[in-house]
């Protein structure tokens, strides 16, 4: 069965399951084995994921999908809550693990209390995330490979998975207590603080060489997130002529500034229908970088926009990249 078609099903399904499930949680306060089999079954039948239910935040219930922290699967959970109903009274839907207010969990028979955690953190101001490095005293008590497991299960539970992805980078577990380290909860006001303060564009120029050992730049916004826009699987990146070059084939300030202007056409012609990573100059030639939805109108509006700057010798590859593996070559 395909991701779409376990999609599709599994809300069919849930047209007449979710009274089932209500009808456990208020009534008889328990699951069978029965529902429990069921639901999991059509989970299983999306792909591998986990699946829990807890308090609405404006509901009643919540029905929450997990991708246990797989960025594929994160598209997948995505998917399925695009297609899915709205919320209503009694049920939403979360494609991925919310925060939960309790501090303590439970694993391999091991307690950890949340408020143990403690972290040696350094807060980029450029990508806009903590990075840290995590101790925890009775992670001991864990095998090594259920150590990571149970930090990111702590980390989930305090910021929710999403939160995590969006605002924490570089998590490491520390063997033993940093001595920089800090009690948790002043890694959450460093979050809270990021939350409140982030721009989400935070250009950076960065200078490199080329395999040819020609000079190379790049100008990215290091503060881009997949998270933030994950259904723009598709990388655009669009070759466009550098027509006035100095001596290194770079840009003269003239051809820099006309290249800015038809950017900045093509920027305002996609709207929203697309995000902007960035651009690289290297001898001849600039290249824009772009995030866009699979289905959506960006291609269109490409093709015609560079039909209108045949003198640049635009050439626009599109290729499927829903990790955003380009990306990450950069930040």
């Amino acid at each position: 069965m395909s991701v779409d078609d376990g999609i599709r099903e599994f809300w069919t399904w849930w047209t007449t399951a979710r009274e089932r499930v209500v009808h456990a949680i208020e009534v008889e306060r328990s699951f069978s084995e029965e529902l429990i089999a069921d639901i999991g079954r059509h989970v299983d039948a999306i792909g591998d994921l986990d699946w829990e239910l807890c308090p609405g935040a404006s509901a009643k219930h919540a029905f929450c999908l997990s991708p246990k922290g797989n960025p594929d699967g994160r598209l997948v959970t995505e998917v399925w809550r695009q297609r899915g109903p709205a919320a209503d009274e009694t049920w939403e839907y979360y494609p991925a693990r919310q925060a939960r207010l309790g501090t303590t969990l439970e694993i391999d028979d091991v307690r950890l209390d949340r408020d143990e955690l403690v972290a040696a953190l350094e807060v980029d101001t450029d990508r806009e995330r903590v990075y840290a490095r995590y101790f925890h005293p009775r992670f001991v008590d864990l095998p090594e490979d259920r150590r990571v497991v149970a930090l990111f299960l702590l980390l989930d539970g305090a910021l929710g998975e999403d939160r995590v992805e969006r605002w924490l980078g570089g998590i490491d577990l520390a063997d033993d207590e940093p001595e920089e380290a800090v009690p948790f909860h002043q890694l959450l006001e460093a979050v809270a603080e990021l939350e409140r303060t982030a721009t989400r564009e935070k250009y950076a120029i960065l200078k490199g060489e080329s395999e040819e050992g020609l000079p190379l730049f790049i100008t990215c916004n290091m503060a881009l997130k997949r998270i933030d826009h994950l259904l723009n699987t598709m990388h655009v990146a669009i070759d466009l002529a550098i027509l006035d070059q100095n001596p290194q084939g770079l840009t003269t300030e003239a051809d820099a500034d006309a290249l800015n202007a038809i950017e900045d056409e093509l920027s305002a012609a996609l709207g929203a229908s697309a995000v902007y990573f960035g651009r690289e100059t290297r001898p001849g030639h600039r290249v824009l970088h772009w995030y866009v939805p699979e289905d959506g109108p960006a291609e269109r509006i490409i093709a015609a926009w560079a039909h209108d700057h045949p003198d640049r010798r635009p050439h626009v590859e599109i290729t499927r990249d829903p990790g955003w593996e380009f990306v990450k070559n950069f930040v």
